[in-house]
């Protein structure tokens, strides 16, 4: 082999490693690069779906005993809410009266009302607060004869002590 053979041979070797170590270099940084890219996302679960609706006679969210200490249903055919204690008697109940009327009342845990806000049998609001026995103490409503706010205080049988405005007399009629 001459010289200029040999010569020949090795620039074909030199521009065959040279294009080689081209390619690996940009290998290399290609993979340097695509290192550099956020990984991709595991697929996320689908939101949970949500019901449209939820139809239930009577809903009750239970305490660390098992006794209800929420109830959502219906009294008489009528809405109603109920916040009890631990050993499951009323404490607030919310609701509607029989003749469709809005109360929140509250009790002493014994079954005994304490106070209540509702409406009269007119249809005008009333706040009633009540004595450790279940009787009237202090009344504030409408009075449907005249059609005015009045505050009754009553005694502790239930009787009326004072009331303001105070009631006036009722005259005769004239002859």
């Amino acid at each position: 082999m001459s010289t200029e053979e040999r010569l020949s041979r090795l620039e074909r070797e030199n521009r065959l490693l040279k294009r080689g170590f081209m390619g690996l270099a940009v290998a290399a940084a290609a993979a340097v690069l695509m290192g550099q890219a956020a990984p991709p996302r595991p697929p996320q679960p689908a939101a949970p779906a949500y019901a449209q609706l939820l139809r239930v006679k009577r809903l009750e969210i239970i305490g660390d005993n098992g006794v209800p200490v929420v109830i959502l249903g219906q009294q008489r055919s009528y809405g109603h809410i109920a916040v009890t204690n631990p050993a499951g008697r009323a404490l607030v109940s919310l609701g509607t009266t029989r003749s469709g009327k809005g109360f929140i009342s509250t009790y002493d845990g014994r079954d005994i009302r304490l106070a209540a806000i509702g409406a009269t049998r007119e249809g005008a609001g009333a706040i009633v607060v009540y004595n450790a026995q279940g009787k009237n103490q202090v009344r504030i409503a409408e009075n449907p004869q005249k059609k005015e706010g009045t505050i009754t205080l009553f005694n502790a049988q239930g009787g009326v002590r004072a009331q303001w405005p105070q009631p006036q007399p009722v005259k005769p009629p004239a002859r």
